[in-house]
């Protein structure tokens, strides 16, 4: 199914598992190239069904931090699509990877693998895209979209974290239910000054610059200070006062 010439040949020569999401973005965009009646799944095929995955998809919020305009890019995206060549008739068949399609997921198995990561994700696969040279890394790079931005981004979001199960987005998921970003919020400025809390800081630091055993627990009454502790931190690392590490 999803093959460049020869489905086997494909299999042998990927470096990596694929995440769900990515087994069915590229699924998607096979089920689109045959609805559209196009022979080959083109880039702009993977593009489209990689903006019309779950909004709360990690690749989605990746744009989300750049400020694009989704709504345009998607609008972008299906006129693309419709200029695209269409065949009729007994000449119908399923279609097949484009050399440049199976180019860009050669390019994302080796920036996953680059990453250390397990699985080939979908943000590996946006990135790939991005670097390409074809009508829809041109519709990213009309709205600034490129890979040193996305790949920053996904530092921000990921840190030194690796693809390690089929399914990433759900811890990602739980993290933005239940957790609040700090660093982010020091980076907007939306912190207020941590005063007298220096020693605290710095034995936090310490705690998390070990090799091992690197995991710092705060004890305290309600009301001692333990959050602005962790606010100060937050503001120390976007600061650039830390450790390399961290």
């Amino acid at each position: 199914m999803l093959s460049y010439g020869n489905q086997e040949e494909y299999k042998e020569v990927k470096k990596v598992q694929y995440t769900n999401k990515t087994n069915e973005i590229l699924g998607n965009s096979v089920k689109k190239a045959a609805t559209l009646g196009n022979p080959n799944v083109e880039p702009i095929h993977l593009l489209n069904a990689l903006l019309e995955n779950n909004e709360e998809s990690i690749h989605i919020n990746l744009l989300k931090n750049l400020n694009v305009d989704l709504n345009k890019l998607r609008s972008n995206v299906i006129s693309s699509l419709n200029k695209l060549p269409q065949a009729t008739g007994s000449s119908v068949s399923t279609p097949q990877l484009s050399r440049s399609t199976y180019q860009i997921l050669q390019d994302a198995e080796q920036i996953a693998t680059n990453r250390g990561d397990e699985f080939l994700s979908t943000e590996s696969l946006l990135i790939a895209l991005s670097k390409s040279k074809n009508d829809a890394s041109n519709l990213l790079t009309e709205l600034e979209i490129t890979s040193t931005k996305l790949e920053e981004q996904l530092n921000l979001i990921m840190g030194d974290k690796k693809i390690t199960s089929q399914n990433p987005e759900d811890t990602f998921q739980a993290l933005e239910k239940f957790g609040v970003d700090l660093t982010n919020r020091a980076r907007e400025g939306k912190l207020d000054p941590v005063i007298g809390r220096d020693q605290e800081i710095r034995r936090v630091i310490q705690v998390l610059s070990r090799r091992t055993k690197n995991n710092p627990v705060l004890i305290g009454e309600p009301g001692v200070g333990k959050t602005a502790v962790v606010e100060g931190l937050a503001q120390r690392i976007v600061a650039g006062d830390v450790p390399d590490q961290l």
